[in-house]
């Protein structure tokens, strides 16, 4: 076996037990968040060539949109099922991220 499917074995291995273990100690509602983290600090080690996961993306994941009037008419009408927040959110993703 070659050294790096070897170590990519053995860092497979240690996540799953590393998620199975803190996943039974934890709440059922704190679950889905340690996933989340856990997720992230995977993601930025595979990015990290690229600089690691997008802060500026990240942070408006995190926080949402601070957009409080929509520069265009919202497409699916003024009681459409797209809300005007979601609408301003979807404007300011836009404008900030390509």
């Amino acid at each position: 076996m070659p050294k790096k499917e070897k170590y990519d074995y053995f860092k497979n291995e240690f996540l799953e037990r590393l998620f199975k273990q803190v996943s039974w100690s934890l709440f059922e509602n704190h679950k889905l968040l340690f996933s989340f983290l856990l997720t992230l600090k995977i993601l930025d080690e595979n990015l990290e060539k690229q600089g690691g996961v997008p802060t500026a993306e990240l942070r408006f994941m995190m926080a949402g949109s601070t957009k409080v009037q929509a520069t265009n008419p919202n497409p699916t009408g003024a009681n459409g099922w797209l809300s005007e927040k979601a609408w301003c959110a979807i404007e300011e993703m836009t404008e900030l991220f390509p």
